[in-house]
C-alpha cells in the first residue's frame, strides 16, 4: 500500500471538480504564480490496531489533507476555499483495494498574507481527513 494512492485520490477529485481558473498544485507552486490556486499537502498514517481488528494490526489508514487556498485578497482566498470544500466535504474518495469513509473537515484558519512565491497573496488553510480500511 502506497501513501500516494490516498494522495492521488484527493488530487484527482480536486482536478476534476475545482472550477477554472483555480489551479491545483500537488507539488511546489512555481515562483510568481498568480492566484487563484490551491496547494494540497497530504499525509497518510496507520494508527495502532483498532479494537475491531482482533490481530491488532494497523489496517486503518488516516489521510489528512491540508489545502492552502490562495487568492489575491481575503475574499478571493475564501472563494477558493469554498470551491475546495464543495469538492471534498462529505465525499467518499476511491482508493484501489481500500474501503474509504467520507471526507470530513477538521479545521480552518482565516487567510493570512504570504509572499513565499514572490507574489503577495492571501493563504487560507483548511484541514480535512478521511479514513480507509
Amino acid at each position: 500500500m502506497s501513501f500516494d494512492t490516498h494522495r492521488q485520490a484527493i488530487v484527482t477529485l480536486l482536478m476534476a471538480g475545482v472550477p477554472t481558473p483555480i489551479q491545483v498544485f500537488k507539488d511546489n507552486v512555481p515562483n510568481l504564480t498568480v492566484p487563484p490556486y490551491v496547494r494540497v499537502f497530504t499525509s497518510t498514517t496507520y494508527p495502532a490496531g483498532q479494537p475491531e481488528d482482533m490481530t491488532h494490526r494497523s489496517i486503518r489508514a488516516r489521510c489528512r489533507i491540508v489545502a492552502h487556498s490562495v487568492g489575491q485578497t481575503t475574499d478571493a482566498a475564501d472563494v477558493v476555499s469554498n470551491a475546495v470544500r464543495a469538492v471534498l466535504l462529505d465525499v467518499t474518495p476511491t482508493v484501489s483495494g481500500r474501503t474509504c469513509f467520507p471526507i470530513r473537515m477538521e479545521s480552518s484558519v482565516d487567510p493570512k498574507p504570504d509572499e513565499t512565491t514572490g507574489v503577495l497573496v492571501m493563504d487560507q488553510i483548511d484541514i480535512y481527513a478521511f479514513d480507509s480500511v
